[in-house]
């Protein structure tokens, strides 16, 4: 799903580096940003499921004054399009569903691969200048999605 669907081999890939580095490191603790939130979860459950004494710390995303996610590929799109990048996060937030943020921001120009929620999250990869970018933010829980199971 979601990063998986799009970057086939990425997520196990990651799960493969960070098993053997604290494994190697055998580190109290490891931090891993929010920006990632699906690489983040499955680090969170691999080492759960792994018995890992290492203890995950999530960190907040780190965002530039106009909302924008801070991302070494941000310095890979013009100052025209890291303008316009900064809807990215203004959609996230103001739209009230997933199909509204993707209509907002496909009619900005950018080429979504998904908004989706999940995790409490609403999530976002998207293709500006040829760069991807993706993002997510908290969103409240649907209480009767949540009974329904």
């Amino acid at each position: 799903m979601l990063e998986g669907s799009h970057r086939p081999g990425f997520l196990q890939g990651v799960m493969t580096v960070v098993l053997k580095l604290l494994n190697l490191v055998r580190a109290d603790h490891a931090y891993f940003g929010e920006k990632d939130f699906q690489q983040l979860k499955i680090i969170s459950e691999m080492k759960q499921e792994f018995f890992l004494p290492t203890q995950i710390i999530p960190c907040p995303t780190v965002r530039e004054e106009s909302g924008l996610a801070m991302s070494s590929r941000n310095t890979l799109l013009s100052a025209e399009a890291r303008d316009k990048a900064a809807h990215l996060f203004r959609a996230l937030t103001t739209a009230s569903t997933c199909a509204e943020a993707r209509a907002v921001l496909e009619a900005l120009g950018f080429r979504v691969e998904y908004v989706e929620e999940r995790w409490a999250r609403r999530l976002v990869a998207v293709h500006l200048e040829g760069v991807r970018l993706i993002d997510n933010v908290p969103v409240a829980e649907d209480k009767n999605a949540a009974i329904l199971g």
